[in-house]
């Protein structure tokens, strides 16, 4: 892996709790972190690596990585947001939950094709930009997939999204 995969592994792995803190300084609640806290950024930063090497399924031309946007895209976005919803205790109708979930995961993905943007103007890394909107479809998708899933097991289990 190069170097700019070890930095961004290494801020999924740690910015999250930093903004944690600091939101809970900001919103003046105190931050007991959990295993939950501790536990979520650690599979997000390895997910992101291992999202790298999945095989493509290659629906186009234009889809060149897909799986990745799907897994390292989606599912880190999905879990960073059921971990905000746990951790600042959020509650919403459910209809909001999908609706909030859209903008944070479309927030994460234009900040990531913002990075790759600049990291390839500023020659860090070589990345082929044309398939910008198939990274966002599969952001998307990945992460509504998770949150449904999360959602489901959940509703089930007789429990809140905000514990």
């Amino acid at each position: 892996m190069n170097t700019l995969t070890w930095i961004i592994t290494a801020c999924l792995g740690l910015l999250p709790y930093v903004f944690n803190r600091l939101l809970h300084i900001y919103l003046k609640r105190p931050f007991s972190p959990s295993a939950f806290t501790v536990i979520v950024p650690i599979i997000c930063a390895i997910l992101y690596p291992i999202a790298r090497f999945l095989p493509e399924p290659n629906i186009t031309s234009d889809s060149i990585t897909l799986a990745q946007h799907f897994v390292g895209g989606g599912f880190i976005s999905a879990l960073y947001y059921i971990y905000f919803i746990r951790e600042l205790k959020v509650r919403l109708p459910i209809f909001v939950y999908f609706l909030v979930l859209y903008a944070f995961v479309s927030m994460m993905g234009v900040t990531n094709e913002l990075l790759e943007f600049t990291a390839t103007r500023l020659h860090l890394y070589s990345l082929d930009g044309t398939d910008t909107w198939w990274d966002l479809l599969a952001n998307t998708l990945g992460a509504y997939s998770i949150f449904s899933i999360y959602y489901l097991v959940i509703r089930l289990s007789g429990k809140k999204l905000d514990r």
